[in-house]
């Protein structure tokens, strides 16, 4: 057969390799390409927060295990516990989120 690159959630280690191997469940590769296990990862998707300015991923992607994504809030919010969103999937997942940092007065 023809040479190919390896499908998301496949690799072959050897140069010219015609068949591709499977990652394990709940494992994939990010990318087509891919010549090792060890780029086999467990992935999470990055959180759609309310009120965010920037992130340094696009909110919605597919990130790997253990990486991490930094979260800004619009004008007028302020970050509440933790601008950081880690991607743990044995963890309770942390989401950031933007609170507005208007206090309405007292009655």
């Amino acid at each position: 057969g023809a040479c190919a690159a390896c499908g998301v959630g496949t690799y072959n280690p050897s140069d010219g390799a015609t068949a591709c191997t499977s990652c394990s469940t709940g494992y994939t590769t990010l990318t087509t390409g891919s010549s090792a296990e060890t780029q086999c990862t467990r992935t999470c998707t990055v959180p759609l927060i309310d009120n965010v300015n920037t992130t340094t991923l696009p909110m919605g992607s597919t990130v790997e295990e253990g990486a991490l994504v930094y979260y800004t809030c619009d004008d007028g919010y302020s970050i509440d516990e933790s601008a950081v969103y880690t991607c743990a999937p044995d963890y309770t997942e942390v989401k950031p989120s933007c609170k507005s940092m208007y206090t309405p007065p007292p009655p």
